[in-house]
This record gives C-alpha cells, structure tokens and sequence, in this order.
C-alpha cells in the first residue's frame, strides 16, 4: 500500500491507488483510509471468530466508522468483535429472530492509532451460516 495517496503509475490527477476490490487490508488514498471486506461467509458458531480484516495502521492517526452489514435470514444471533493489538476493544451481537429481514447496524465511531494491528471478526448462530459485510472508513490525520 503507498501511504499518501502515490504508488507506481500515473492515475488522474497524480493518483494510481484505485479500488480494486474488496481486502483485508486497510487502503489509503490521500487524507483517507477505507476497507471493504466483500462478502465473508460464516457457519454455524457461538462467537465471533471468522476473520473480516487483519492489518497494521500506518504510521498516522486514522478516525472514522466501523460498520457491519449481513443478508442473514430470521432466527439467528450475530457476533463480532473488534481486536487492536490483541485486545478486544469493541464486541457486540444483534438478534434477527423472526424478522427474516437484513440486518445492519449504525456505524460505529472508531480511533485506530498508528501501527496498530486491527483484527475484525464475525459469528453467526443456527445452521445454514450466512455472508456479512464490513467496511472501515475515515480520516488520516499526519502529524
């Protein structure tokens, strides 16, 4: 990943760093840093432990959101659970118990510091396990 928004190339306007889908990997542009897990099937557990994101920060401060997205059908339990440098900083589960709607939650307000490894995982109760999405959005801040 090229910090600052460079990179091999010559895009528009001088910057190459283009999405090209989704990563594990926390992605740079400029003043900006975004990840985009895809589609992550999970089975059948009772925690959250089915990986969405594994990566170390930059060496910048980045705050944005955290959000958590599933096309899981009724009568199940979600998990998941936010990891910086090995310690869980932020778990929750939300039950979809007979509204065989999609679920989604308000995006979460998240500080990650620099070089900081970041783990985001996600669980899902019943038998049939489902896909989720997560995406991590926000402002670099250089000091």
């Amino acid at each position: 990943m090229a910090i600052g928004g460079g990179g091999s190339g010559g895009g528009p306007v001088g910057i190459s760093n283009s999405f090209t889908g989704p990563a594990q990997a926390l992605e740079y542009n400029l003043d900006f840093a975004y990840a985009y897990s895809g589609p992550i099937n999970a089975n059948s557990s009772t925690s959250a432990d089915t990986p969405m994101f594994d990566f170390v920060s930059g060496s910048n401060l980045m705050i944005g959101t955290i959000a958590f997205q599933t096309n899981e059908v009724a009568n199940n339990v979600i998990y998941f659970d936010v990891i910086m440098n090995g310690s869980s900083i932020l778990q929750g589960a939300w039950d979809n118990s007979g509204s065989g709607q999609a679920t989604a939650n308000t995006p979460i307000d998240i500080v990650i510091p620099p070089y900081t490894q970041v783990k985001v995982n996600w669980g899902i109760t019943g038998g049939a396990g489902a896909d989720a999405t997560c995406q991590i959005i926000g402002r670099v801040y250089r000091g």
